[in-house]
């Protein structure tokens, strides 16, 4: 559980008034991502994410448990005939639904809503391979299952990434993510106030509704 901060002493004036420092985070960090998003000077959502690792620290937000550095070793495991009834029944009928709709038609549909002929490729059958393939290899190697998302398409997009070099950057940092913090990657994520992530989200939601 993240560890909550003090109430009284980090509360910050606003001009409505005193409120709680979550907020004044939250506004503060969508203030950046617009600001940096009209004046684009160094990447917006990482600049944000950086200001959030250093409120954290500045306010004593610690990470939900103890971080251990290092990748999370790899173990191939081969599911037996009892795994796939649990999986047909428990994740396949509730999440198909949810699959096909987000994951791969509105995702089509938003590719080609941003990228018009240079979205050729992102077909319904090609992002319906690219997911059989990636929970393929995540659940040979115990990963959680993976998909598309026309949400996180509009992140992407509408936060600047454009070009094929946005994908080997996010590709080099997860991949850094994962060496240094594999063990311990969701404690990690907690280094970030939940207020700076609720900013993001809520500038990429508005977005999506455009």
């Amino acid at each position: 559980v993240q560890k909550p901060f003090p109430s009284d002493a980090l509360a910050a004036p606003l001009a409505l008034g005193t409120a709680p420092v979550g907020l004044a985070l939250g506004v503060g960090a969508l203030a950046l991502l617009l600001a940096l998003l009209r004046w684009p000077v160094v990447p917006a959502s990482l600049a944000v994410l950086a200001l959030g690792v250093a409120a954290g620290a500045a306010l004593g937000l610690r990470p939900s448990e103890a971080l251990v550095l290092g990748p999370q070793p790899i173990a191939l495991a081969f599911p037996g005939w009892s795994d796939f009834a649990v999986a047909a029944t428990a994740l396949l009928v509730p999440q198909l639904p949810l699959t096909l709709g987000n994951s791969v038609i509105a995702t089509a549909d938003a590719a080609r809503s941003y990228f018009g002929q240079g979205a050729e490729r992102a077909t319904p059958r090609g992002l319906s391979f690219s997911i059989a393939l990636g929970n393929l290899w995540a659940g040979l190697v115990g990963g959680l299952p993976v998909c598309h998302g026309s949400g996180g398409l509009t992140a992407h997009y509408r936060l600047g990434a454009r070009t094929p070099a946005a994908s080997i950057v996010i590709g080099i940092l997860c991949i850094l993510v994962a060496v240094l913090f594999g063990r311990s990657a969701l404690a990690a994520r907690t280094l970030v106030p939940f207020a700076v992530y609720g900013a993001l989200l809520l500038y990429v939601g508005w977005q999506h509704l455009q």
